[in-house]
């Protein structure tokens, strides 16, 4: 783990989950490459307000409100990749996906192998989630190498990246999201009491917040510069920091990258 997201703990309890699979393959190649993919599909309940926590070294991930407020969609495509089809298929089977469920809480996990898994002559692996949690739902999302991109939910969202950017639109909950290597890209339809924590080392920050939001605003950088637009903020800016109030102040905004600009918008 990195900066922001904390581990749930899972209560223990009798598991609540309505399973749907499917494990049919097919295998294309690409020049001299083999690929083979399949589907991790499953279907569970989730009660209101509950924590849905997903762990997933190389992949995608998307995540959007489900119809009704107890229902969880998870679709994983998984891919491996070897130089042959035998080979393609064997590293398949090597992609293990488990899951924890209470009626409380969901934690699912792709398992890491020992190298990166990203080595073509070695067999390479990827899993890409699409993702339908409870409006409401509190969000933990773990990745290494992967977009993530999260869209309407009104609780909490966290996310750890290492290599890959992170997108949210439409969220009013409180935002902790972190990556090492990728743009941060966060839109709020309201700001939440406990605020906004964003953090990048190389890559940009674009926050919008609606105009009319109170808030204490912190931002640092080192290489790349400041700007607002659409909202007037009161503060002290310095060569690599702001700090300042927008309307009077409110919830803490906090925003820091290494190389790359800060954008605050109304």
């Amino acid at each position: 783990m990195k900066r922001f997201v904390k581990t749930a703990v899972l209560p223990s309890a009798a598991l609540f989950a309505l399973v749907l699979s499917t494990t049919a393959c097919d295998v294309v190649f690409q020049g001299m490459n083999a690929q083979a993919t399949d589907e991790w599909k499953r279907t569970y309940k989730l009660s209101d307000g509950g924590q849905f926590h997903l762990s997933n070294p190389n992949g995608a991930i998307e995540v959007t409100p489900s119809v009704d407020a107890t229902t969880v969609e998870v679709v994983a495509a998984r891919r491996a990749r070897a130089s042959s089809e035998a080979a393609a298929k064997e590293e398949l089977k090597n992609i293990q996906i488990t899951d924890q469920v209470t009626p409380t809480s969901i934690r699912i996990e792709v398992a890491r192998r020992s190298d990166s898994g990203l080595h073509m002559g070695r067999g390479g692996r990827e899993v890409s989630f699409k993702i339908k949690v409870p409006r409401n739902a509190a969000v933990t999302l773990e990745t290494r190498n992967g977009e993530v991109h999260v869209t309407g939910l009104s609780g909490s969202v966290k996310v750890d990246s290492s290599n890959g950017p992170i997108v949210g639109e439409d969220l009013s909950g409180p935002v902790l999201a972190g990556t090492t290597n990728g743009a941060v890209r966060i839109q709020v339809a309201a700001l939440h009491p406990e605020g906004i924590r964003l953090d990048t080392t190389n890559g940009a920050i674009d926050l919008k917040i609606p105009a009319d939001a109170r808030a204490n605003i912190s931002a640092r950088w080192v290489n790349g510069g400041f700007r607002t637009s659409g909202i007037d903020p009161e503060g002290q800016r310095e060569r690599r920091r702001f700090e300042g109030k927008l309307n009077g102040g409110g919830p803490r905004i906090e925003l820091s990258t290494t190389n790359g600009g800060i954008h605050i918008s109304g």
